[in-house]
């Protein structure tokens, strides 16, 4: 096997997702290109959206720091198991600005 093949077969078969968190609302998109149903930024919303990500496999997520509002949903994801990354603002849009040069 090639390392390029090894590289791709690795960058696909890890299935990650990002979340976009607000006060009432999670949106969630995942690194195959779907978005999954927005759920509400609740206790009902959190532990329907932690069940779904782990029944679809999903093993990381990263999450733009949003002034506290992702806090719950973070603490639930991570006491599921998954890795969850929290980004900084300045991070996400130097990366969105970089990703659309």
């Amino acid at each position: 096997m090639k390392m390029s093949e090894i590289i791709t077969q690795t960058k696909t078969n890890q299935l990650c997702a990002g979340i976009d968190t607000g006060k009432a609302w999670l949106d969630i998109a995942l690194s195959d290109g779907r978005t999954l149903k927005r759920r509400k930024n609740s206790e009902g919303g959190r532990l329907a959206l932690v069940a779904e990500l782990q029944k679809l496999g999903v093993t990381r997520v990263g999450i733009e720091a949003t002034g506290g509002y992702e806090a719950p949903i973070c603490i639930s994801l991570r006491e599921a198991g998954l890795e969850v990354q929290v980004f900084q603002p300045m991070q996400v849009k130097s990366w969105a600005k970089f990703k659309l040069a």
